[in-house]
């Protein structure tokens, strides 16, 4: 997981916690993210118990037409 700090548009400091992994049906690797407003070690649990489930989500999800073709 690496973290980018950023301003929004209304000049707020937030901070983008990313995650990449491997997508087994492409073999590509594919990257999530997800916007909290601190940087703090409570932050960083949140954060990576988010990006853990939206992986899940994005795995689990993969209907028969996005499956890779041989």
């Amino acid at each position: 997981m690496w973290i980018e700090k950023f301003k929004n548009k209304n000049n707020e400091t937030k901070y983008r916690y990313y995650e990449k992994y491997k997508d087994p049906y492409t073999d590509k690797w594919k990257r999530v993210s997800v916007v909290l407003n601190k940087n703090t070690k409570q932050s960083q649990k949140e954060a990576m118990f988010r990006l853990e489930e939206k992986i899940k989500e994005k795995l689990n999800n993969k209907s028969s037409s996005e499956l890779k073709n041989f």
